[in-house]
């Protein structure tokens, strides 16, 4: 076959595509080719041909605008976006501001949370801790006091140990170096201004159980009390404050006859036995009056309440950073580690764990930010996406704390923040893709969201759906953390799913006719983006039988 191309009759073009010349046999048969010319004059000019393709297109959206017909929720938010977004927002923000004063929430800290169970003995030994701890505050009782007006306190107990970091010679911990160190750690902590400010709020008759505290050290390092005229002391003051100890077994008698020995020394430590010891602790007690026998409950648990929160911010303002990383603990690393305890330190602990995650979800939203700048080029859409997600948390809180009549979160319901930014960045792809690809099926505002809503509900819904209902059959687990957690979580992804339906999808609508030309360059980032896919389908393509056998193995 010859092919010959001529412009006014003038040919520039001719190409013969049979070897075998005008006539060829395949298979058989003769087939006989002509030679024919086609004159460019001939064909039709471009303008009728783009005139024809895009006369076709528009017929085809117009059938393809028939198909899908905007339904009136659809048509709203296309018509009054502005108005749709501003009714979700005012929503939001209405649930969280009223339910958070209406249910304050307290973090569950206790980690023995997770071990009850609705087990009959679980349930009874549950029901027994919630009587003892709602027992009236204070050391007294009404029937047990000597006098109306007995005091009633609150006690705060502050717990440092210590035990050597290296080798130890037969004495152990009980040496004079270490006594030493340890007598100067304590002299440190009680100077600091906020632990002597703290310590004077206490009952008068109690300071001494705060400063100098109780330490084996004030045993071992007495001041000894020398009247003059005389060489031999006649009294010592337990301070910790001497230059040379006493004998070790004298300070081992003197707090045994305090009922101390027990509480600074090892169990069952004996010094006829083993005279030294490898661990070491010191109490520092705070007794504060709360009222009196005559007081009510009520005044006195308020007044507990005061010194509950005076106690959180002595350990996060004076304990944390003398004794966590201070010159003088850190100068001991080499010799002894400290350690330090007390009265509601491990609540303390996992609230300082939680706000310390806060930058750790802070940052997976920006993640998610960033890549949301990059898929949809819009800073509206990358900014509200997320933060509509991390909103469903709080709702979630607020929705079960008033259909369960319980305002306890537990830590581990923290989780759901990034959880929920998770969840909510597959739907907010989903809906914006969804709402690009209508453009080559409709025209029109209300029939591209029309056919945006009729084609990603599905999706989004199906995945969400799943995904929920997977948390929430662990509502048939006998634990009571783990149903919880699973309830928790199938209601937040539903909230979620729920936000980002009716206020993002309209957001993409403002986008869309407001924030167009604001938008970030999209050809050279759909052309980057194309041949990256493009090459690593290739890629997957040539090692997909490795991958496979990888995956078998």
């Amino acid at each position: 076959a010859v092919i010959r191309c001529s412009v006014s009759g003038v040919m520039v073009w001719e190409a013969d595509l049979s070897p075998y010349g005008e006539s060829a046999e395949f298979g058989g048969s003769s087939s006989s080719y002509q030679v024919q010319e086609v004159k460019l004059s001939e064909v039709a000019p471009m303008e009728l041909v783009e005139e024809s393709s895009s006369q076709d297109s528009q017929e085809r959206l117009k059938d393809t605008e028939e198909s899908f017909p905007a339904c009136c929720c659809s048509f709203f938010s296309a018509t009054r976006p502005l108005m749709c977004v501003g009714i979700g927002w005012s929503l939001i923000l209405l649930v969280v501001s009223i339910g958070l004063a209406a249910l304050p929430f307290r973090i569950e800290t206790n980690f023995d949370s997770f071990l009850i169970s609705d087990v009959e003995s679980s349930l009874h030994r549950a029901a027994f801790n919630s009587a003892t701890a709602s027992r009236s505050t204070g050391a007294v009782r009404r029937l047990q006091a000597q006098a109306s007006s007995a005091n009633a306190y609150s006690t705060k107990d502050l717990f440092i140990g210590y035990s050597l970091a290296g080798r130890a010679g037969h004495r152990g911990i009980l040496t004079a170096k270490s006594l030493s160190q340890i007598s100067r750690l304590e002299q440190s902590l009680r100077e600091t201004p906020g632990f002597a400010e703290f310590c004077n709020q206490t009952d008068e008759l109690y300071h001494g159980l705060c400063n100098p505290g109780l330490s084996f050290s004030s045993y071992a390092l007495p001041t000894l009390n020398i009247t003059e005229g005389n060489i031999v002391p006649n009294s010592m003051t337990l301070d910790g404050m001497g230059f040379d100890p006493v004998p070790l077994r004298t300070a081992y008698l003197v707090a045994k006859e305090h009922n101390l020995a027990d509480l600074f020394l090892p169990t069952g430590y004996d010094p006829d036995v083993e005279e030294g010891a490898q661990v070491l602790r010191s109490l520092f007690r705070f007794r504060f009056v709360v009222g009196t026998a005559r007081d009510k409950v009520e005044d006195r648990v308020a007044a507990s309440k005061v010194v509950d929160s005076k106690w959180e911010a002595f350990f996060t303002d004076v304990l944390v950073p003398a004794l966590g990383s201070s010159d003088m603990v850190t100068s001991f690393k080499d010799d002894m580690h400290v350690w330090f305890d007390g009265t509601g330190f491990r609540d303390f602990e996992v609230y300082m764990a939680v706000i310390n995650d806060v930058p750790l979800a802070i940052g997976s939203a920006v993640f998610i930010l960033a890549y949301m700048l990059a898929h949809t080029r819009s800073l509206l859409l990358a900014v509200v996406g997320p933060l509509l997600a991390m909103l469903s948390v709080p709702i979630t809180w607020i929705i079960c704390g008033a259909i369960l009549g319980n305002s306890t979160v537990n830590f581990a319901n923290f989780l759901a923040v990034f959880l929920a930014i998770g969840f909510g960045a597959d739907v907010m792809f989903v809906y914006y893709d969804a709402w690009t690809q209508s453009e080559g099926h409709a025209e029109q505002i209300p029939k591209r969201l029309a056919w945006t809503y009729q084609r990603a509900v599905k999706a989004s819904l199906a995945t969400t759906s799943t995904t929920a209902l997977s948390f929430l059959c662990n509502m048939a687990s006998v634990i009571r953390a783990l149903r919880q957690f699973g309830f928790f979580m199938g209601i937040c992804v539903l909230i979620t799913w729920l936000s980002l339906t009716f206020i993002y999808v309209p957001t993409i609508v403002i986008d869309y006719i407001w924030c167009r030309r604001v938008r970030l360059s999209s050809r050279r980032l759909a052309g980057s983006k194309s041949a990256c896919f493009g090459s690593w389908a290739l890629v997957l393509y040539r090692i997909r039988y490795r991958i496979l056998f990888l995956t078998i193995v």
